[in-house]
């Protein structure tokens, strides 16, 4: 049964909610006041909130109410798995200590030095993202467990609420962009994006520079041009932040208060965007992250890469997915294994896809098909199977352009027309293999996400894909240890440790992912996970592991 300290902040975020839809422009404003509200109901001395970026990479301090201001400004910006926001980021789990002084994972002298005792990191967790932690503190732990039980009551509804209004401004932005484009200019649709980005930020001016040396400006000739846009940090995926020494950018000077924040393309960068605050600005980090959430979806209107692939409209005809669930689609439409009139034919593509581009004999197919019948008798079945699966797939059955005859052997020939997941996840992986650095962390990346499990998950237990399905899972485990690798080496800690857990998750028994993740977790103070995965190591190793355990 909810108390009234709930209701009231129920009630108070059911307002901020309404008023974020209504008025964007008083976003921070808002945020504040439901902030206030919050702390009072849960006799904290400070509130405050962090919101990540959508790459989930880092937290920024987006709003903030309470005492003591100058010392929680002392740190800003936090990396997912650093810090008590980015621990209860990463874990999805609230974090919360009632001996401040002592704990080492909080990152704030200043704050320490007043005698702050309790503290309370409560992540803003989606199905698929976190959006962001929000926090209170207080000198007195007198009320704690109270507050822990009235921020879990209300971080789902702060989560949805969140990404429903950051979304719904992000949409009417899309709209608006594309009804401008009508009979115009993409640099048109730029302009409107900059404009709903200054309303939403409280910025001055806004710039938007693309990789092929575009620049779109939103107050013309008030912004000297920059000429490093192609050594810009940001173009790496890096946020710069001026008025903070660690996150400033090289290339400017320091007074200038400026946000320059990647434009993601899917998992591509494809241009910068540039955003300049005057002297009164409250947060230097408060409005990074909402612009950044807002860019997410107005920006594909308008990327190079999104008006190529506008102009590319026409659907394939035939596009197979064997990563993960085997899936079929002809002209866009979803295939039923029904829609194949014969079950035999459904599996005969699938055999012909887990040998796609090399020829399979009919003997081969007959013994895969009908292995306990006589060759002889099944042959004539082979064939009737094979009309049924042409009927299915090709454009015409009578001239087939995908499963084709030579001699005694068949093969499915898919060429840019038939896209095939396992021909697109190899290719961005072998090009991944000749880059290096960021370059090629991001063709890793969209090549992992097509790896959306093993090949031919649905044939768990068929000996005809067993080989290929062995050989993509090593590919798979082998681009994210090197991920990890460059991850390290441009020093992203957190998105390493991401790396070596998903390795863990597709192959327990990579045990050299282990050494790498607990030297990682020592390396961030982070003993007691550390210790955890050495626990996990030694009961996958069957006997004391080779390396030591955390002390």
């Amino acid at each position: 049964m909810n108390t009234p300290a709930v209701q009231s902040v129920l009630q108070s975020l059911s307002w901020a909610t309404s008023r974020l839809l209504q008025t964007p422009e008083h976003f921070f404003q808002i945020l504040k006041v439901f902030l206030s509200e919050l702390r009072v109901q849960t006799w904290s001395d400070s509130a405050e909130l962090f919101l990540s970026n959508p790459q989930q990479t880092h937290l920024m301090l987006t709003s903030y109410d309470g005492k003591h201001r100058a010392a929680f400004l002392e740190k800003l910006v936090f990396r997912f798995g650093m810090g008590y926001p980015g621990i209860a980021a990463e874990s999805r789990a609230p974090l919360a200590t009632s001996d401040l002084q002592q704990d080492r994972r909080y990152l704030r002298d200043d704050v320490k030095k007043l005698g702050y005792q309790g503290y309370i990191a409560q992540p803003l967790v989606l199905p698929h993202k976190v959006i962001g932690v929000i926090d209170l503190a207080s000198r007195s732990t007198l009320h704690q467990q109270e507050a822990e039980r009235i921020l879990a009551q209300v971080a789902p509804l702060l989560a949805s609420s969140l990404y429903s209004v950051l979304t719904s401004l992000s949409e009417d932005a899309f709209q608006q962009i594309t009804d401008s484009m009508q009979g115009g200019t993409s640099s048109k649709g730029m302009n409107t994006l900059l404009e709903q980005g200054l309303k939403i930020s409280g910025g001055q001016c806004g710039v938007i520079h693309l990789l092929n040396g575009q620049r779109i400006e939103s107050h013309p000739e008030q912004v000297a041009a920059c000429s490093h846009i192609c050594e810009c940090p940001a173009v790496k995926g890096r946020i710069l932040i001026n008025s903070i020494p660690s996150m400033a950018c090289g290339f400017q000077e320091q007074k200038v208060r400026t946000v320059c924040m990647p434009l993601w393309s899917g998992n591509e960068i494809s241009g910068v965007q540039t955003m300049h605050f005057s002297g009164g600005w409250a947060l230097p980090t408060q409005a990074v992250a909402p612009l950044m959430w807002f860019n997410r979806f107005a920006w594909q209107a308008l990327s190079p890469k999104a008006a190529e692939h506008q102009r590319e409209d026409q659907v394939p005809w035939l596009e197979i997915e064997a990563l993960g669930a085997f899936r079929v689609k002809k002209e866009g439409q979803l295939m039923a294994p029904t829609d194949f009139g014969r079950r035999q034919a459904y599996l005969l593509l699938k055999i012909l896809v887990a040998r796609w581009g090399r020829p399979v004999t009919s003997e081969e197919l007959l013994e895969m098909l009908w292995s306990e019948e006589d060759p002889a008798k099944a042959l004539p079945r082979l064939h009737v199977v094979l009309n049924a699966l042409r009927k299915a797939i090709e454009p015409d059955p009578a001239k087939p352009v995908y499963v084709l005859r030579d001699g005694n052997t068949y093969r499915l020939a898919l060429e840019r027309e038939a896209p095939l997941d396992v021909q697109r996840f190899e290719a961005l992986v072998h090009r991944g293999d000749q880059l290096e650095s960021q370059q090629a962390i991001q063709q890793y990346r969209i090549a992992l996400q097509l790896y959306r499990g093993d090949f031919m998950a649905d044939e768990a237990y068929a000996d005809w894909c067993i080989l290929e399905r062995s050989y993509l899972k090593e590919q798979a485990i082998r681009v994210m240890f090197r991920m990890a690798d460059l991850l390290q080496a441009l020093d992203q800690l957190a998105d390493a440790q991401e790396i070596y857990h998903r390795i863990l998750t597709m192959d327990p028994y990579q045990f050299d992912a282990y050494e790498a993740l607990i030297d990682l977790l020592l390396d961030a103070n982070r003993r007691q996970d550390a210790q955890s995965c050495w626990d996990q190591y030694q009961v996958q190793y069957g006997e004391m592991p080779p390396v030591p355990r955390p002390a």
